[in-house]
């Protein structure tokens, strides 16, 4: 609700797919279009708020390979 009431300018919330097998993007690069219609591309750092527990062992969501089952009998 900050964002789509820009009570918040400093920055934005939003809700992302990842890979959860892969590294994480640490930036992203956008691209602003000023009033002179001229585009400025700047690097933003991303910010993760919540990651879930992932085990890359057995593939299942909710645990990591320190409490895995499978790892640790």
């Amino acid at each position: 609700m900050a964002t789509k009431n820009q009570t918040r300018p400093s920055c934005a919330r939003v809700k992302v797919e990842v890979d959860l097998l892969r590294e994480f993007p640490k930036r992203i690069k956008i691209g602003m279009r000023m009033q002179n219609m001229e585009v400025v591309e700047k690097w933003i750092k991303i910010k993760y708020d919540y990651v879930p527990k992932y085990c890359r062992t057995c593939m299942i969501q909710g645990h990591n390979e320190e409490q895995c089952y499978i790892v640790h009998p």
